[in-house]
């Protein structure tokens, strides 16, 4: 099958000159839609029996269609969903939604039935199985089977990609003075998935945003390329990302894996990739809003208006949550406002221009315009309307009416303005559309306000970044796995230039001459592939200060494993000389994801490592100022830097650990895993060591060797 080609098949699916529909009553709802929503093509039913369907002719099967249609609708159960794709295929059809579930979602047999499916499909696009089907508002298309009245066509708008037809169905149909260009369901993504419609709809000029809905992703890689040419076409990608707290169900052996959880991964892509997380679909939906009516902050100096103390201080630490600055107005503003405002009022940012002048249209008006022409990135005024029975005969109702007035009467000067409503319901709907119209754009919800500005800011100042580098995703070595001891894992290390304690492994009985070579005071490690945890096994005994000291903390060592039955079958002995005391202890590991490749992450260290969960994660591979910019987001940073008079740690020498780490495990897709837990920091110019490490390798793997050092 070719890639060009089912890119192509994907282009004629979207936006298709004639829809082939098969199926039973199901497909009536469907051929409904498509009318609804302006259609102006061919639509073919097929069903093997009946004469017609919605008034249409009706053929018996795919092969007495007039031609190859461009796209398909199957209504069909999932054994005959393979056979109808298979003969689209053969057909010559662009794409096909199959709506039928039982397949990869059921199990085993699901996932065979599947993988059939695929293959039927040949060079054809498909979305699904498990779906519903998408809407191209902008071309006036509907393949889905639709249930409601469809949202009437656009010249431009965001796209909704998302792997639930329900999500993508509450989205569209949210009173938020939203509408979509495409709305599509992908569900299982046996042929088409996220990242080969992200890179369709880059393509089209119309579109202004990319939101989606993702559960899982197939392809990393493709999908980071793909964001990567939305992002260079002018299209922030939004993400709500289900599942963050599914643990991974990958066995490991090392600290490092048993801290990622699968979402650890996806943060990671998605900052790579340059696409904006967002926590929730209502914050999905204010955020495209600001795409969409008003414009994103230009950065993040944000002007915040209220008539309440209370909505002031609520907004000034949403706002410093979000990122955002609060910068006060300067003194040709704070002059300007000083006139304005009664006695008592005081020209800080958030404005609480007070309730002497609510209802006041002119005198609101001069005060947003004062603060706004201070230069700001973004406004927002900080309202909610009360309910009321009857608002045209309550007359104190007029008062709220007039802030929005005033709203749609100030000069913006270009800023980009909107008016966040203190809770989702807070904004009578005349009022919202009346504000959407004018390019100001009503936010509902005021915690959702200030994560959608923040998601909105970052997804405009991700436009300007360069495109990310692709992941470092290879065949996954077959075989089993074998895991390293210390000595052999530290051997690598050092092959890399990572600085080690020095140290040499040797026989129990050379233990304590070992030890008066290296000098003392000395740290003894039994040498074994079944102890990758030696702590909890007792097979380290630490600031032994004598040979024969040396030799009777061995001899304890090797009784004590004997009786708790650990098969240290070597018996060899590490002896390193102790290390100087750090400034913090991190951890530095590397895991290996079938998927997303060789996975970085970077820690707080030593026992704490789990308990403090205090990790980022990189994709490979990583710049040294990706690597940088991760160390420098953790909480140990604060004693690197030098905490309270204390001596800072030299971060030049970690990052170039970790660096030579990152670089040789990118080149090595034989590395499974890796934690080199602790990293000893030494105070600034003095190094950083690593202390103790663990590998695990595909098993026929060759690894540095020797018996000494």
């Amino acid at each position: 099958m070719s890639e060009a080609a089912r890119r192509e098949n994907l282009r004629r699916l979207l936006r298709p000159r004639h829809i082939a529909m098969v199926g039973g009553r199901a497909i009536e709802n469907a051929i409904g839609h498509a009318r609804a929503i302006g259609f102006a093509g061919d639509i073919w039913p097929v069903h093997p029996t009946r004469e017609s369907v919605a008034g249409l002719r009706c053929y018996p099967d795919v092969a007495s269609l007039p031609q190859a249609p461009d796209a398909a609708f199957l209504a069909t159960p999932a054994a005959v969903t393979v056979e109808v794709v298979d003969a689209l295929s053969q057909k010559g059809a662009g794409g096909a939604v199959c709506f039928a579930s039982g397949f990869a979602e059921t199990g085993a047999d699901g996932a065979a039935l599947e993988r059939k499916l695929a293959e039927a499909a040949g060079d054809m696009a498909m979305l699904g199985p498990n779906c519903t089907g998408f809407s191209n508002y902008l071309d006036r298309v509907a393949v889905s089977l639709g249930s409601l009245e469809p949202l009437p066509g656009l010249d431009r708008g965001p796209a909704f990609v998302a792997q639930s037809g329900s999500i993508g169905l509450n989205a569209s149909r949210a009173r938020r003075s939203l509408d979509f260009a495409y709305v599509m369901s992908i569900g299982n993504q046996a042929v088409t998935d996220m990242a080969d419609l992200i890179a369709v709809l880059a393509e089209d000029k119309r579109v202004t945003a990319i939101a989606l809905y993702i559960e899982s992703l197939k392809r990393p890689g493709a999908f980071l390329e793909a964001v990567n040419a939305a992002r260079a076409a002018g299209k922030p990608v939004f993400v709500l990302k289900a599942g963050r707290h599914a643990l991974s169900a990958r066995m490991a052996q090392s600290h490092t894996a048993a801290m990622l959880a699968d979402d650890n991964l996806y943060d990671a892509l998605f900052a790579r990739a340059g696409a904006v997380r967002v926590p929730t679909l209502s914050v999905l939906i204010e955020t495209l809003k600001l795409i969409s009516i008003g414009g994103a902050p230009r950065g993040r100096r944000l002007a915040v208006l209220t008539c309440s103390g209370a909505e002031s201080t609520l907004a000034a630490d949403a706002a410093l949550d979000a990122g955002f600055e609060l910068p006060t107005p300067g003194a040709k503003a704070s002059a300007a406002i000083t006139e304005l405002l009664p006695a008592f009022g005081t020209p800080n940012n958030p404005l609480d221009y007070h309730t002497q002048m609510w209802g006041d249209v002119t005198a609101q008006v001069k005060v947003f315009e004062a603060l706004l022409a201070d230069g700001y990135d973004s406004a927002t005024l900080v309202m909610n309307f009360p309910v009321v029975a009857n608002p045209d005969a309550t007359p104190a109702y007029n008062d709220w009416r007039a802030a929005v007035e005033a709203a749609l009467q100030a000069n913006t000067g270009g800023t980009p303005f909107s008016v966040t409503f203190s809770l989702p319901e807070g904004v009578p709907d005349e009022e919202r559309e009346r504000l959407a119209k004018a390019g100001i754009t009503p936010l509902q919800g005021f915690d959702d306000a200030f994560l959608a500005l923040g998601a909105a800011r970052d997804g405009l100042a991700s436009l300007g970044r360069p495109a990310a580098t692709a992941l470092a995703v290879s065949s996954n070595p077959q075989g089993g796995r074998r895991t390293c001891d210390e000595w052999e894992s530290k051997q690598w290390l050092s092959s890399l230039g990572v600085a080690l304690p020095p140290g040499r492994c040797v026989a129990p009985e050379k233990a304590g001459r070992a030890a008066g070579e290296i000098g003392f005071p000395v740290a003894l490690k039994a040498v074994s592939a079944a102890l990758p945890h030696k702590s909890e096994a007792g097979a380290v005994v630490l600031g032994l200060e004598s040979a024969a000291a040396v030799e009777h903390a061995t001899a304890a060592m090797i009784a004590r494993l004997r009786a708790a039955a650990v098969p240290v079958t070597a018996e060899r002995m590490l002896v390193e000389a102790m290390a100087a005391r750090p400034v913090a202890e991190l951890i530095v590991g590397i895991t290996r994801d079938p998927h997303f490749g060789p996975v970085l992450a970077i820690g707080a260290g030593g026992v704490l490592a789990e308990l403090l969960g205090d990790v980022a994660t990189l994709l490979l591979p990583a710049s040294r100022q990706e690597i940088a910019g991760a160390l420098d987001s953790l909480k140990v940073m604060a004693l690197l830097r030098g905490f309270r008079g204390g001596p800072a740690g030299d971060i030049e020498a970690v990052v170039d650990t970790v660096s030579a780490i990152a670089d040789a495990a990118s080149a090595t897709p034989e590395l499974l895993e890796l934690d080199v837990n602790p990293l000893f920091v030494l105070p600034a110019g003095q190094g950083a060591v690593a202390v103790d490490a663990l590998m695990v390798l595909a098993q026929e793997y060759p690894h540095p060797g020797g018996s000494s050092r």
